[in-house]
């Protein structure tokens, strides 16, 4: 029979393992999320300087070119990855290292609202909305993206290929 003095003794070892393992598993957890962070910004770098070199997103034509605005206004906080503006029109493009549904439709239903709330003076603007990434999570997704009135921007190689044929203002 095991006695009270070897059952503490199990017990601390236990607890020591338990914390050496919380540290490993914190340490893990940094490390991807650094990945995903840097994977994140890669994707970022590449479709921001695609854009700056054509200033364009379907017919469209802009003059400057933003990117990483990060806004905190109203209790409504949000970053935006990629905006063109030419005066009168706004162009958003999130940009993904890989494209799920949940970023169209956060695309569509919060960006603009977002926008508006953190940049009043663009409140009567035209928008035209863009998502880049360099993987999409199926093929059904690239259509949902260009017939929902989106552009829709890849990596092709070491350029960018558009979809926009159908963009729509929002």
């Amino acid at each position: 029979m095991t006695s009270i003095e070897e059952i503490k003794e199990i017990l601390k070892e236990l607890t020591l393992s338990q914390k050496e393992t919380d540290k490993q598993i914190k340490a893990v957890n940094e490390q991807l999320v650094g990945i995903g962070n840097s994977n994140g910004d890669h994707a970022e770098e590449f479709f921001y300087n695609a854009l700056k070199s054509k200033m364009k997103l379907g017919k469209i034509k802009f003059d400057q070119i933003s990117r990483n605005l990060k806004y905190r206004k109203n209790r409504v906080e949000d970053e935006f990855d990629i905006v063109l503006f030419n005066g009168r029109n706004i162009g958003l493009i999130e940009t993904k290292y890989k494209v799920r549904k949940q970023d169209l439709d956060t695309l569509i239903n919060k960006k603009v609202k977002s926008f508006k709330i953190m940049y009043p003076e663009y409140e009567n603007s035209t928008f035209y909305l863009g998502l880049a990434g360099f993987s999409f999570e199926d093929a059904a997704l690239e259509k949902n993206i260009e017939n929902s009135g989106v552009a829709l921007l890849k990596q092709k190689g070491d350029h960018v290929e558009m979809h926009d044929k159908n963009l729509i203002a929002f």
